[in-house]
């Protein structure tokens, strides 16, 4: 974003920060009196039974474990394209496939490719 747009680029993901400490501010004298440390606590106490407890199960796991993959696997490829281009192999990963899961299919394709590798 910052590379296409500049500094301004960054107001798109600052005012989602601004709208969540305001959000804290004005919500916390609430939050404190209904004895919630978190907010599917809330949505069972609110909703109450079976469904909320569902919800509550439901919103955990999404969070936990498809949400943090995902995250983890985007600041990951994040950091790999920043190592690359600071380390100067970022034409060599270009050409060679980036991954071990692009080498692999390469190597499938193009069992005895005639160009040459590059040197890396």
């Amino acid at each position: 974003m910052i590379a296409t747009q500049g500094i301004a680029g960054n107001w798109i993901w600052w005012t989602s920060c601004l709208g969540g400490m305001l959000t804290v501010f004005f919500f916390a004298r609430y939050w404190r009196r209904a004895e919630v440390l978190t907010d599917v606590e809330l949505t069972e106490m609110r909703y109450g039974g079976k469904p909320a407890a569902f919800l509550r199960g439901f919103k955990a796991i999404y969070l936990g474990l498809a949400m943090n993959c995902l995250i983890l696997g985007w600041v990951t490829n994040a950091m790999v394209s920043i190592i690359a281009v600071l380390a100067g192999a970022a034409d060599c990963a270009r050409q060679s496939g980036g991954t071990r899961a692009g080498w692999a299919h390469s190597a499938a394709l193009h069992p005895r490719s005639t160009q040459p590798q590059p040197r890396c």
